[in-house]
């Protein structure tokens, strides 16, 4: 069997996965490997853009289905929605094809994917009546390992990082590693160890501070933090 469709098949089954309402979060950590792999060896790139496109859009259509209001105006409605929209997230794969086959491979060039990948999902979100709905970074919801990123570079941050797994991934895959290439690994994966490392940190305790409010009838109530509440007297302290 081809390994493109191997690599098409592994695509369709983990984009079944991503961000949708059966999420798991590794999977979009999984796909760009073989997304990138599987456009970079096409021969025919107009006709595995097509394939790529499907198998990318059928995923979206079925684990995102009922996800925006155009599902109450028709299923199809929604179903066109995502199936017009799945080419513009291949676009990154474009540009990583068109400078791996007039460069090759190289430790600077993994950087080519990623960034075109985090600008089309800025740029989507910016431009989008939707506001950030569909964002990467939303796949990798309640993993707390990597939403450590999020709470430090943005939603944008951790876009780049998933892809810049997967564009280092394919720079192994393909060439013997030099010292740049393990030094660009060594990055992620010692910013991947932080993130980690930070969710095995025991939680700050809770505090609260102290409140002297004055009721409308002059009398001063003390309380903790979210245990004042506004009562018909004003406020009141709850089990007090």
């Amino acid at each position: 069997m081809n390994k493109k469709y191997i690599y098409l098949a592994i695509i369709f089954i983990l984009g079944l996965f991503i961000g949708g309402k059966w999420n798991i979060p590794l999977a979009a950590w999984i796909v760009p490997i073989f997304g990138i792999r599987f456009f970079r060896d096409s021969d025919k790139a107009g006709r595995n853009f097509l394939l790529f496109w499907l198998v990318s859009a059928i995923p979206t259509i079925i684990s995102w289905q009922g996800a925006t209001f155009m599902s109450k105006i028709h299923p199809l409605a929604e179903a066109g929605f995502f199936l017009l929209t799945a080419p513009l997230g291949l676009l990154p794969y474009v540009i990583d094809r068109m400078y791996y086959r007039r460069f090759g491979s190289s430790a600077w060039l993994t950087l080519v994917y990623p960034i075109a990948a985090t600008a089309m999902d800025f740029f989507s979100a910016t431009g989008s009546p939707f506001g950030t709905f569909g964002a990467g970074a939303y796949s990798q919801r309640d993993f707390l390992p990597t939403m450590q990123i999020v709470s430090v570079t943005g939603l944008w941050g951790l876009t780049f990082l998933a892809s810049w797994f997967g564009s280092l991934a394919n720079h192994f895959w393909e060439v013997k590693p030099a010292r740049l290439s393990l030094t660009f690994a060594g990055v992620l994966a010692l910013i991947l160890a932080l993130s980690f490392g930070r969710t095995l940190l025991p939680n700050q305790p809770e505090q609260t501070a102290d409140r002297g409010l004055l009721s409308p009838s002059g009398e001063t109530v003390s309380g903790t933090g979210p245990d004042l509440r506004w009562g018909r007297s004003g406020f009141s302290s709850i089990g007090g």
